[in-house]
């Protein structure tokens, strides 16, 4: 019976460990990680992952968050066609109510949320980043569309991401960033 009972404990416990990182993976680079990603965003608009990376150029190391989305085309909300976006999209990034002002960039296939840069390579601020760590829910807001919806307010589409899952992952790529 106590074997049985040990068993259980141990199973779960197990469980426990495999269901803190669910809906993240980890893109394995060179050793720490490189790339800490999510598909579970609850939101309208057509992403498809959401990801902090460590990227490199020019022996500067920059973390970022990228954004992809179906079918590589541009960031937008829910039926909305190129046509109806802007020139000159807004974001905003908020953790936990905290709001966070963030450049909107486009680089190759991805999105790229932005808040400080060394040089000319744009990057994530260290306040942004600490309170990522401390965080539970990541919420992107964006201004994409020419003409707003009726009752929209500043931003006309938004997405949500449940940090709390991902701390392992995001703590690796950003010991890869050097932080």
């Amino acid at each position: 019976m106590s074997r049985l009972l040990l068993a259980a404990l141990v199973a779960l416990a197990l469980t426990s460990v495999a269901n803190a990182e669910i809906g993240w993976t980890l893109k394995k680079g060179d050793n720490p990680a490189l790339f800490a990603a999510t598909q579970t965003i609850k939101g309208n608009l057509n992403i498809i992952r959401v990801g902090f990376a460590c990227e490199e150029s020019n022996g500067v190391k920059a973390l970022q968050l990228q954004i992809y989305t179906k079918g590589g085309g541009p960031l937008a909300p829910s039926g909305v066609s190129r046509t109806q976006l802007k020139d000159e999209p807004r974001a905003q990034l908020v953790v936990d109510g905290q709001t966070f002002p963030v450049t909107l960039d486009f680089a190759g296939d991805y999105a790229l949320l932005t808040s400080d840069i060394d040089g000319i390579f744009p990057m994530l601020s260290d306040d942004l980043m600490e309170a990522v760590m401390l965080g539970k829910v990541l919420t992107l807001r964006f201004d994409l569309r020419k003409k707003p919806s009726i009752g929209s307010g500043e931003f006309d589409s938004e997405m949500t991401v449940d940090l709390t899952g991902g701390k392992t992952a995001i703590s690796a790529v950003r010991r890869r960033c050097g932080k």
